[in-house]
């Protein structure tokens, strides 16, 4: 029971944090910043209308009426965001009029954000081994007005941290002892962040030249292979695109 008690304030904290990231969760695209959140839904629309399949799973974000030879591929980012929104508006049934709703894109960045608030309180709890502490560092990253104000925004960062921070998570307990079901998790959490975010590979980057310094012969050795992974998964997110939109490279 005592130890039950640990997890009420982190469980007051995440439900505090995502009524912040839920207000207005259904405004217009019309605000600062939302250019994002139309093209995105754009891309969503578009799977619907025309069907994924028949565009290739590639993100097209005409916002009116297109044909096959003026459709606007948007491939300088990642897919996933638009892959988890499409997901997210068919399970929730969020179309109106033929266009998904503002909330249930929003809230794929909502979930990820959260999903990044409590890694973060397990990465504290591991580094400080001090459950307070742990729970005011949470809250100090919880409540930055950044991660509040872009914590909920449909875009390719929030749903990284998503993927991220439990990745750094793991990556600790795999420090201490490296197994092999740890390193799947990382190759396959290091996967989806790069397919969510280009900027993801500068902190799989940093944990790698870590592991190489600090590291063991064992770890060294999983840790290239790890990274080698990563940038197939990296380059075949170019490799998709020219494949199903010729000229995508250049």
């Amino acid at each position: 029971m005592a130890q039950q008690r640990h997890y009420f304030p982190i469980t007051a904290l995440l439900l505090i944090t995502f009524l912040f990231l839920t207000v207005r969760l259904d405004s217009p695209w019309t605000g600062h910043h939302d250019e994002n959140g139309s093209w995105i839904s754009s891309g969503v629309r578009n799977y619907a209308l025309y069907g994924a399949d028949e565009l290739g799973y590639l993100q097209v974000v005409n916002r009116g009426p297109a044909d096959e030879d003026t459709f606007y591929y948007y491939v300088h980012h990642p897919p996933l965001i638009v892959w988890s929104a499409t997901i997210f508006t068919e399970i929730f049934g969020g179309y109106a009029d033929g266009r998904p709703y503002e909330a249930v894109v929003r809230l794929v960045s909502v979930y990820a954000t959260m999903i990044s608030i409590a890694a973060f309180y397990v990465i504290a709890r591991r580094l400080f081994k001090h459950p307070r502490r742990a729970l005011w560092t949470t809250a100090l990253y919880a409540f930055t007005p950044m991660i509040l104000y872009f914590g909920r925004m449909p875009n390719h960062e929030p749903l990284a941290l998503g993927f991220i921070l439990p990745f750094v998570a793991i990556y600790l307990n795999w420090m201490q002892n490296p197994t092999r079901n740890r390193w799947f998790a990382m190759a396959a959490l290091a996967a989806l962040a790069m397919w969510s975010a280009w900027a993801a590979a500068f902190i799989f980057a940093g944990l790698g030249v870590a592991t190489l310094i600090t590291g063991n012969n064992m770890q060294r050795q999983q840790m290239v292979v790890l990274g080698a992974v990563t940038a197939a998964f990296t380059l075949a997110i170019p490799g998709f695109y020219e494949l199903h939109s010729s000229g995508s490279l250049e």
